[in-house]
């Protein structure tokens, strides 16, 4: 509420992570400039005048709600464990029930991945965690009293967790193969469950000897020599 306590921010915000830098124009022209004029804010050709919104292709697009409701109902959206309803979001915006529906569509509608099929690349790091409270009994591998989620991750790229039954081999590396494309670069730890991974540059690191990630990679395992 702080942050986001103008239209004005709200734009600058959206536009910093769309748009770093202006757009290119339909007719190749590299010379389009910001602008804003009544209830219209985005970019104009400096050679053709053609206009193109800021909220073009987005959840926000010719809505007359301004973008700072939007950002709270987001916010709202997220941070409700048991689910907003168009009722209490019109009450909390001050809005007829009938936008908050809509708005609350779009939103789930923006979440929804067409592209949750597409396998991870690049560089790919997998690791899996415990999550839950502190209780008695055994900690960490082995605790039964923990939900155990196992994740992958594309460097600068998209995620895939899911929970787990255990950390054993025949559970991981089936989600690997089945997420993960073969030849990618994959980094594990030396956890047994990662053992003999095929069809991957695996790359395993102990994580009590420090490295640069970046730096060039010669070898299979590091810290197992």
């Amino acid at each position: 509420m702080e942050r986001f306590d103008t239209e004005e921010k709200c734009r600058e915000h959206l536009r910093s992570i769309l748009y770093p830098q202006n757009p290119t124009c339909k007719c190749g022209c590299k010379r389009m400039y910001y602008f804003e004029r009544r209830s219209f804010f985005g970019f104009r050709c400096h050679k053709c005048g053609f206009a193109k919104a800021l909220s073009h292709n987005t959840m926000f697009k010719q809505s007359k709600l301004g973008l700072r409701k939007w950002f709270i109902a987001i916010y709202l959206f997220t941070v409700h464990d048991q689910g907003l309803t168009s009722v209490k979001l019109a009450e909390l915006l001050d809005i007829n029930k009938g936008s908050a529906w809509h708005l609350l569509h779009r939103i789930r509608k923006s979440l929804h991945h067409t592209n949750l099929n597409k396998k991870l690349c690049g560089i790919v790091e997998a690791d899996e965690t415990y999550i839950g409270g502190k209780k008695k009994g055994k900690t960490g591998r082995g605790s039964q009293n923990k939900k155990i989620v196992f994740g992958t991750i594309q460097r600068q790229g998209r995620v895939y967790a899911k929970v787990v039954a255990n950390c054993g081999k025949q559970v991981l590396q089936p989600i690997i193969h089945k997420k993960v494309r073969k030849t990618t670069k994959i980094f594990t730890d030396y956890w047994a469950g990662y053992r003999n991974l095929e069809g991957y540059k695996h790359i395993r690191i102990k994580h009590n000897i420090r490295m640069e990630c970046n730096s060039p990679l010669q070898s299979k395992d590091f810290g197992g020599m």
